[in-house]
């Protein structure tokens, strides 16, 4: 009888007694969640806006927004040098930070542990820079460390210098006083240099430049791209940019079809792009006549190293994009900022064509001692660096920069807030290479004698440390240097302050910057 009477209740209900139940419990939960992280949570006394320390909307709203880096340094402006930036997340700006996360292990230091963050790429097993775990990580590096030092990377030079002699001559050919998209131009000469670095074949580029120009005429070239793998990596970067957003939020998976309409067409472009790399990568595994040693040389003869087919495609995705985009964005910067201050771009004209009698001598060597070229390559990599976000470490429980911070936090430090903290830096904002010249220089200016250079790590630190910072100097120094011997340069495009104007979408996402080259000889 009670069993009747129950159901007889029961249908008496509105249907919207069934729907909206669930739905009021759903956003109880969520208020419950919302109030504990933002006043229980172990992580509670460190401070940060109220919807970063209660949920992941304010993580989520600024990573997607393109203003990330710039968000983070006005959070730590407001609220000091550690900020809650999600419920189990925190981010450092100090330079003692640098040393407590990234680190080298030292007596009483705990492993900060790689987090998921880098689990993004899930068809391809680990690489260089996504394995998680210290001792896998520490053998894949010993094999490829030979290969990034000094000594190779000098034998090596001559490919960086043929790949010159190319994108010189293409210049000449292409730049009719109308000027070029540097900011492309410089994607296709990295890319060509670590491809015949890494399997001892370029992508063809620079070459093909001059087809690439025939097929657009007036339209414009600036938005040109040679080859359909250069191009999946520069336009894919807003799309890789959600994957740490969709392992922090999972249910926004479901959302993907409708925030990424073509999402089938990107995957297919993606299994295009693995297979292609894939390809390349045992096309050179097969070859053991190569003339010269590629970074490929050093995976192959180490016996006791992984060989399998999707290791080595791992490590040949990894090293083609870590050694292209950043090295192309901060060459771009570089020419845009030299060009805003022509004072600037003068003295380092008169550095450079004082010390080479041929073209012959810009080279890995011949321009160390270039010290105003390293001034300017310092500060650029200072005001914009090429992976301005925090790389995300798990907290095994400790202190970091005074702060006790507990097990399962992720903490990162964030290089652009780090690199323009007034603490730190005299005028932080202004483009200034003089704040990296020694002091028998005579450029010197004691006014910045008292930042704090350790404070700017663009390469990050510790047992992690970007395994090709050397080329990436290398390549920096070479390219600057030929190019101001070569030619005169103007800007053409619309001037814009690249510190405060640049979109970041896992990379700054490039503007047009279009430059004319005028021949010297």
């Amino acid at each position: 009888m009670q069993v009747q009477e129950l159901a007889q209740q029961l249908a008496l209900l509105s249907p919207l007694y069934f729907i909206g139940f669930p739905v009021l419990l759903v956003f109880a939960y969520l208020a419950y969640w919302g109030i504990y992280n933002a006043y229980f949570h172990p992580l509670r006394k460190f401070p940060g806006p109220l919807l970063a320390r209660s949920s992941y909307i304010w993580y989520a709203r600024n990573w997607i927004g393109g203003r990330w880096p710039h968000a983070l340094s006005e959070l730590h402006e407001k609220y000091g040098q550690v900020v809650r930036i999600a419920p189990d997340e925190l981010t450092f700006s100090s330079a003692q930070s640098w040393r407590d996360i990234y680190g080298h292990s030292v007596k009483g230091k705990k492993y900060f542990r790689k987090t998921d963050w880098y689990a993004g790429v899930g068809d391809l097993p680990n690489s260089i820079s996504t394995e998680p775990d210290p001792q896998k990580h520490s053998a894949m590096r010993r094999v490829l460390a030979n290969a990034f030092s000094n000594s190779v990377l000098k034998t090596q030079a001559d490919v960086i210098m043929g790949f010159l002699d190319m994108f010189v001559s293409q210049i000449r050919v292409h730049d009719k006083g109308e000027g070029i998209c540097v900011e492309e131009w410089f994607n296709w000469l990295t890319f060509d240099i670590i491809g015949d670095l890494t399997f001892h074949e370029s992508f063809g580029a620079v070459e093909n430049a001059a087809q690439l120009h025939h097929n657009h005429g007036d339209s414009n070239p600036c938005l040109a791209r040679p080859h359909f793998w250069i191009s999946w990596i520069i336009n894919g970067n807003f799309i890789r940019s959600l994957y740490p957003l969709f392992q922090k939020i999972p249910i926004s998976r479901l959302f993907m079809r409708w925030i990424i309409p073509n999402m089938e067409d990107i995957r297919e472009q993606r299994r295009q792009h693995i297979a292609y790399t894939k390809a390349k990568a045992l096309k050179r595994a097969s070859q053991t006549d190569v003339p010269t040693k590629d970074f490929f040389s050093f995976l192959l003869e180490k016996e006791d190293a992984d060989k399998s087919d999707m290791f080595l495609t791992a490590q040949a995705h990894t090293l083609i994009i870590a050694g292209s985009e950043t090295t192309a964005v901060t060459l771009t910067a570089m020419l845009a900022y030299l060009l805003r201050y022509p004072d600037k771009l003068r003295i380092l004209n008169e550095e450079v064509r004082s010390a080479f009698s041929s073209k012959n001598e810009i080279d890995a060597e011949g321009t160390l001692p270039l010290q105003y070229l390293f001034a300017v390559i310092e500060e650029t990599l200072r005001i914009l660096p090429p992976v301005p976000f925090g790389l995300p470490r798990t907290c095994p429980g400790a202190t970091i920069d005074g702060h006790v911070v507990p097990a399962g936090t992720i903490v990162s430090v964030s290089p652009y807030t780090a690199s323009h903290d007034p603490q730190y830096w005299h005028d932080p904002e202004g483009w200034h290479p003089e704040r990296w010249l020694a002091p028998e220089h005579p450029l010197h200016n004691p006014v910045f004698d008292m930042d704090n250079k350790e404070a700017s790590r663009p390469f990050s630190t510790g047992p992690r440390v970007c395994l090709g910072v050397n080329l990436a100097y290398i390549e920096l120094r070479m390219t600057v240097a030929r190019l101001l011997w070569e030619f005169d340069i103007e800007l053409l495009s619309k001037p814009i302050d690249w510190n405060t104007e640049l979109k970041f979408f896992q990379f700054w996402k490039k503007v047009e910057t279009r430059v004319k080259f005028t021949n010297r000889f």
